[in-house]
């Protein structure tokens, strides 16, 4: 059993170099904060898992956490090897379940995939396969254990289970695999550049060549203890010892517009 921690849990590449074992996987849903026991070993017929190909494939399966009743279940599965056939006949044997599925999938340790089962309705005038409503859209984020890479870890660390219920903890997961499929390695882009931009184009803009190392250094000095200096001040003391600096610092000239001592809804500057 586990708490629900109040905020998502800062994750290391080490944190993740632990997860070599089952009861290591356990251990990483607890310390995230879901509702572990005892792992439930299943038996892959009484889940509804009729594939041959899957049934060969699967060594064990273990239910390691279930929240609110079965609202959203965690699933460790050993299979003999990771393959989009096995996830995709896992998505059609899981279909017709009521819960909300995220699964550990692993061969060896070495590599994890997290794959969350969206239940997701087939588009209006779609051809091709047809399906009788919904069906279990597998999302994958593979995760390499010795070297989970800062996309990994900043996906993983949305898996934290800080939300009142588990629907709100589902819709979460979901969000966490959103920023998989956009995230880069040092920003997240949706729709606002192309990454080339960011990612090349970017370092021939003049901007990109300045030395940012004296305004960082004048930035730390104005803000060293800030709350101590300040708090309780009047605007007009915080005004000239802190937004001014840093604007001048910024490079921007300023013009006062309402005094420090009005009430009135107009800009400061």
């Amino acid at each position: 059993m586990a708490m629900a921690p109040k905020d998502d849990l800062s994750l290391h590449a080490a944190d993740i170099q632990l997860l070599s074992s089952r009861d290591r996987v356990l251990e990483f849903f607890t310390r995230l904060g879901y509702s572990t026991g005892e792992p439930m070993e299943q038996r892959v017929e009484a889940m509804g898992l009729t594939s041959e190909d899957l049934k060969r494939n699967i060594r064990r399966i273990e239910r390691i956490a279930d929240q609110d009743g079965g609202v959203l279940e965690v699933y460790l599965a050993e299979l003999k090897s990771v393959t989009q056939a096995s996830i995709q006949a896992l998505a059609r044997g899981l279909r017709d379940l009521e819960s909300n599925f995220l699964w550990v999938l692993t061969s060896d340790y070495d590599r994890l995939d997290f794959v969350l089962f969206e239940r997701t309705m087939p588009q209006a005038g779609a051809r091709g396969i047809t399906f009788k409503g919904a069906y279990l859209r597998p999302r994958t984020l593979t995760v390499s254990r010795q070297n989970p890479g800062p996309i990994a870890l900043r996906v993983l660390k949305r898996f934290t289970n800080t939300e009142p219920d588990a629907y709100y903890q589902w819709d979460k997961l979901r969000s966490a695999y959103n920023i998989a499929d956009w995230t880069e390695q040092f920003f997240n882009n949706r729709a606002l550049f192309s990454d080339y931009y960011l990612n090349v184009r970017l370092r021939d803009e003049p901007e990109w060549r300045e030395k940012p190392e004296d305004s960082m250094r004048a930035f730390g000095a104005l803000f060293a203890n800030v709350r101590e200096r300040l708090s309780g001040q009047p605007e007009d003391v915080i005004r000239r010892n802190l937004f001014e600096p840093v604007f001048r610092e910024l490079g921007f000239s300023t013009q006062q517009g309402k005094p420090s001592s009005s009430d009135a809804v107009e800009p400061d500057y």
